[in-house]
């Protein structure tokens, strides 16, 4: 037995192809902060445009909450994206540093950034969950109109 790891669970092998699909996923991240960054700037300037124009009073305080909080929601959705996207693109750094250099500790650390990703992603999808709601209490209501 080798007491020389005892804090060690169990021991994984990385092979050549293992190494290459996470040197892809690290390519991949960079276009999917590239198409990520860009629809943030999209969805900011449609919610600015939203909060600058005229809105129309609507009587239904439903409406008039949803309406005024929509373009906040969005800009809170848009800036946990951002989040978790610099999380993915960490892992995807510190992968490719520790296949490169045989890093065993600073591949076992990458998956800190994994983690703290996913959580933004949770908070996207929440975000993502409440405009959903809202969107269907919207079409519900105007169907009933």
């Amino acid at each position: 037995m080798d007491t020389e790891n005892k804090d060690d669970l169990f021991s994984i092998r990385l092979n050549n192809e293992g190494a290459a699909h996470l040197l892809r996923f690290a390519k991949q991240v960079k276009v999917f902060m590239i198409a990520g960054i860009a629809l943030t700037v999209i969805i900011l300037v449609r919610d600015l445009i939203a909060l600058l124009r005229d809105r129309p009073a609507y009587s239904d305080s439903f409406f008039r909450i949803f309406f005024s909080i929509y373009p906040y929601l969005s800009l809170a959705t848009a800036i946990a994206f951002i989040l978790q996207l610099i999380y993915y693109q960490r892992l995807g750094k510190a992968v490719k540093y520790a296949i490169e250099y045989s890093d065993e500790a600073g591949f076992n650390k990458a998956f800190e950034s994994l983690v703290k990703g996913i959580w933004f992603a949770f908070l996207v999808t929440g975000f993502s969950f409440l405009f959903v709601i809202g969107d269907l209490v919207v079409i519900i209501k105007l169907w009933n109109k």
